[in-house]
């Protein structure tokens, strides 16, 4: 296709143009292509409005920069400020425009930690999906009781009792144990699951009275009509957490995501109800020891940071 033909009279309709070729030609992620395309509008509007071209094919240098430091004035934060200029330099290379490619930009750094949690409302709406036991027992595990994925593999039918779980730590079959009191929906979650279980036992003891052997293992699924339980892997409990990931909007949903949340949410709520020592509690809670690792999942940033020096009295 020519150069010609290639541009099309609005920016609009070349950002559109740009979406179909990054969805049928490359294999950048949905997710992805729509944060591109949504935020080429606003830099689209943005450069209209202050008299600017806004033509890919016309974008120059002085106009990136010109961007930039208009963020900069703004008080943006140095990722926002790069989430729209590799949008803007691939959308311009794309139309044979490869100045803003070519640009050296030194950022300075930004000491806010990026982690990769929900948002309440996000946590909120995967809760309320329509979910087998076996799924609504792992996310109820890792988002609302704070375990790894390998900590749910290792959980046993002796593991939920009194109002307690018995958690298995990473690292060896010995790992550090802890015990975690029940969410308030915990056992509601748990008698579904054992329910469930107990009709996968039932039926294949029908097919195979003799030889059917129930391990402890409290996540279990038949092959053919023969009990198997998951390997340490977990591939299978990776695809259930991506499935439901897709239900809410959110592609690159995982069991880390979840156990981060529940430690970010279980912060907030402990600090703004006033508690004392909010962050060990959690680490107790998490099974994490070491004070980097903790605040990685936390996400102590500095949002975090400003929000305490505005509530600070002194």
């Amino acid at each position: 296709m020519s150069e010609e033909m290639r541009r099309p009279a609005t920016a609009e309709s070349a950002i559109e143009s740009f979406r179909n070729y990054l969805t049928t030609e490359t294999t950048t992620k949905s997710r992805t292509i729509v944060d591109y395309c949504n935020t080429l509008g606003v830099v689209v509007r943005f450069f209209r409005a202050n008299g600017r071209s806004c033509m890919p094919w016309e974008i120059t240098q002085e106009d990136v920069n010109w961007l930039i430091t208009s963020m900069m004035e703004r008080n943006l934060k140095v990722s926002t400020r790069r989430s729209y200029v590799t949008p803007l330099r691939l959308w311009c290379l794309y139309y044979g425009n490869d100045k803003p490619a070519k640009m050296k930009i030194t950022w300075p750094k930004d000491k806010r930690i990026l982690r990769d949690w929900l948002s309440d409302h996000q946590a909120r709406r995967l809760l309320s999906l329509d979910m087998t036991p076996n799924e609504e027992l792992l996310v109820h595990c890792e988002l609302c009781l704070g375990m790894r994925r390998i900590e749910v593999l290792r959980l046993t039918v002796k593991s939920f009792y009194d109002g307690f779980v018995e958690i298995i730590g990473k690292g060896s079959q010995d790992g550090k144990p802890r015990t975690m009191p029940f969410h308030r929906d915990t056992a509601r979650v748990v008698n579904r699951y054992m329910e469930y279980r107990r009709s996968l036992v039932s039926l294949a003891k029908s097919v195979r009275p003799k030889t059917t052997v129930v391990p402890d293992d409290l996540l279990i699924y038949l092959r053919g009509n023969t009990i198997k339980t998951y390997s340490e892997k977990g591939s299978g409990l990776d695809e259930w957490i991506k499935k439901l990931g897709s239900r809410i909007g959110y592609d690159e949903l995982s069991n880390h995501t979840l156990r981060r949340t529940f430690g970010r949410e279980m912060w907030k709520s402990l600090v703004a109800k006033g508690r004392d020592f909010a962050s060990i509690i959690v680490g107790k809670m998490m099974g994490i020891e070491d004070e980097k690792t903790l605040i990685g999942y936390l996400g102590i940033d500095l949002d975090d940071m400003s929000k305490a020096m505005e509530d600070f009295n002194l």
